[in-house]
């Protein structure tokens, strides 16, 4: 129904500007129906972040994606994977325009790592460089009172050991509410992009469901567990950045011994080097002439 009333009113707006090219970005509703939308008008569509795959069609964002790709006329994908993920399909077989671009939330954190910095740490001195940052929010976690009691469990647990700092999602907080469920963590307000920058950058180490926070732990070279039976980013899970555990109480706990202790130099540069949006544009431009 979400889908549906997107395309309706997309379909108004399309009218009305009469786009030369729509450009989606990621793997959201939003993102599914302006590509459908647009289709439907016969307008090229733009897909950034395309080709991410986790191999699991029972979560929303992969069909949202694997759509998306689909109906795309260019795809511009952020890491090698990607663009193996499509070759894979048969894309390379398609007249469409195909490029790894690298990604730009990439681009997003080296622009804005310098305006996070010149603000105030929403932390104590010292928990500085020492704290664990979590985040939950997915549906099928917190919508299910059993592995949100499990993840919980595990967070208390390590709240023993190490300062936990959770920025409660309003869903997430709702839930606990109404499961009854509290925390030995800290326990602080959701906060905007320039603040989780900073409180990135400042961990020990981040325990997290998102899949924008696995990448951005990564851009500031702190290693995670990613509390998902998959993750789309596999060069980081393939690397050890990234640590599949689930919801199982002693995954968890596992997966946080393992990563707390390593001290790799995270030389490689997954995502480019800062300029998918320059790349992306130009790729546009060209389209365009």
């Amino acid at each position: 129904s979400m889908i549906s009333s997107m395309i309706q009113s997309l379909d108004r707006v399309y009218n009305e500007i009469q786009p030369h090219r729509i450009l989606v970005y990621g793997d959201t509703n939003s993102t599914m129906a302006g590509a459908l939308t647009a289709k439907m008008h016969h307008i090229p569509v733009t897909h950034v972040e395309a080709g991410m795959r986790n191999g699991d069609l029972a979560v929303p964002e992969e069909l949202n994606r694997m759509v998306t790709d689909r109906v795309s006329d260019m795809l511009c994908c952020s890491t090698d994977s990607a663009m193996q993920n499509l070759a894979g399909e048969g894309y390379l077989r398609r007249n469409i325009l195909l490029a790894k671009t690298g990604d730009v939330m990439y681009d997003a954190a080296v622009l804005f790592n310098q305006a996070a910095c010149e603000r105030e740490p929403d932390l104590l001195q010292d928990w500085m460089n020492n704290y664990i940052l979590f985040t939950l929010h997915r549906a099928e976690t917190v919508d299910n009172p059993d592995k949100l009691s499990s993840v919980f469990k595990a967070m208390d647990i390590l709240s023993g050991k190490f300062p936990v700092l959770f920025p409660a999602h309003p869903r997430t907080r709702e839930r606990m509410k109404q499961f009854g469920i509290s925390v030995n963590s800290t326990m602080i307000e959701p906060k905007g992009y320039l603040d989780m920058l900073n409180l990135t950058r400042n961990c020990r180490m981040v325990i997290t469901d998102s899949g924008g926070l696995q990448k951005e732990a990564y851009f500031f070279k702190k290693y995670s567990v990613v509390l998902r039976d998959v993750t789309e980013w596999k060069e980081l899970q393939q690397a050890g950045y990234a640590l599949v555990s689930g919801t199982d109480t002693a995954n968890i706990l596992r997966s946080v011994e393992d990563q707390i202790k390593k001290t790799d130099a995270f030389r490689e540069h997954f995502f480019g080097d800062g300029d998918a949006g320059i790349k992306i544009a130009n790729m546009l431009h060209n389209a365009c002439v």
